[in-house]
């Protein structure tokens, strides 16, 4: 069948073929979170998986594992493959996992020291990478996420994609002569948490760093008490990662614990503006036994703010939680 066009009709179909390439295009460009995560690598092919799928050949392997798919385990460190995240989406990242090579939690539970550890890598290392649309990378304070276990273990790590993020792709890095293991690798939205902020009450555990952005010095860390509750060791501070303040409020910011010096809390609530530059703070009133051992701070969005975070000094804290009033009253 031959079609014949002249003047504006040749010209519109002209337009529009190009249209579809370019769609087409776009679509290539654009891998679908379905196509990497939550398949259980049943594809057993790197490449559909990992950006450096050809180094990874020669010494990396799937092994049969069973209804979750299979384990992929390697020695070399990789870059999972670009997908689709919307920004300010607070999403969950959950793998099973463990480590052969470095000493384990398992076998020496002083290896918790090392896990928030920019300071010594000694550990399998899970980072986000974020990209805007021009693939140029956008900064993020979501912290790495270390694999300390020596037996499979489930991981969770909770997130917001940063402002002007449209890509994602996880990094691995695998120190020399650590091999991991990982399998069930699943991505998406968090609903189950109604805090804004990640991980108010550290319930993920002593070795999930989910929701901490930055400690000033060493001392910093998660802690487990007697009774098995998770709590927050600030050092001289800790600071949380940033969240989106979305609606103008008011918000209610709540801070559990009690101070080492002068047996008191102090915590500052920094608000940013839609680039992440700081655009003012809030000094809270101090928690001390006095106000005994919560802190309930109500407070409305700025008018120049965008996002928050809170700074929390020499404390040990059990809960850091910002929700909005309306949920408070639900």
């Amino acid at each position: 069948m031959e079609f014949h066009c002249k003047g504006k009709e040749q010209n519109m179909i002209q337009r529009l073929l190009i249209l579809l390439l370019l769609l087409c295009g776009c679509a290539g460009d654009a891998t679908e979170i379905s196509d990497i995560y939550g398949d259980g690598f049943r594809k057993k092919n790197q490449e559909a998986y990992f950006v450096n799928a050809g180094g990874l050949k020669k010494h990396s392997v799937f092994l049969e594992k069973g209804a979750d798919g299979f384990v992929f385990r390697t020695p070399l460190s990789f870059l999972f493959r670009e997908v689709p995240v919307k920004a300010d989406t607070k999403s969950r990242l959950s793998f099973s996992a463990c480590q052969e090579g470095a000493e384990s939690m398992e076998e020496n539970p002083g290896m918790a020291e090392k896990i928030f550890a920019h300071r010594e890598n000694v550990f399998p290392v899970c980072r986000l990478q974020f990209f805007n649309r021009g693939k140029k990378r956008v900064p993020s304070d979501a912290a790495f996420f270390a694999i300390p276990f020596g037996k499979m273990k489930e991981h969770v790590f909770l997130f917001y994609a940063p402002p002007g993020a449209e890509s994602m792709r996880l990094s691995f890095s695998v120190p020399k002569g650590v091999s991991l293991s990982l399998s069930d690798v699943r991505l998406r939205e968090e609903t189950e948490e109604k805090a804004l902020n990640i991980n108010p009450r550290f319930e993920l555990g002593p070795c999930n760093y989910s929701g901490i952005s930055a400690f000033n010095d060493k001392s910093g860390r998660l802690i487990a008490d007697r009774n098995g509750r998770t709590l927050l060791f600030t050092g001289f501070y800790a600071v949380t990662n940033r969240f989106p303040l979305k609606s103008e409020g008011p918000y209610l910011l709540k801070v559990r614990g009690s101070g080492y010096y002068k047996n008191r809390v102090d915590s500052i609530l920094t608000f940013y503006d839609a680039a992440w530059k700081k655009t003012g703070a809030s000094q809270m009133i101090r928690l001390t036994p006095q106000k005994q051992e919560t802190l309930v701070f109500r407070f409305v969005r700025p008018q120049d703010a965008a996002y928050a975070s809170v700074t929390v000094y020499h404390a040990t804290i059990s809960e850091i939680s910002i929700i909005r009033e309306e949920e408070e009253k639900r």
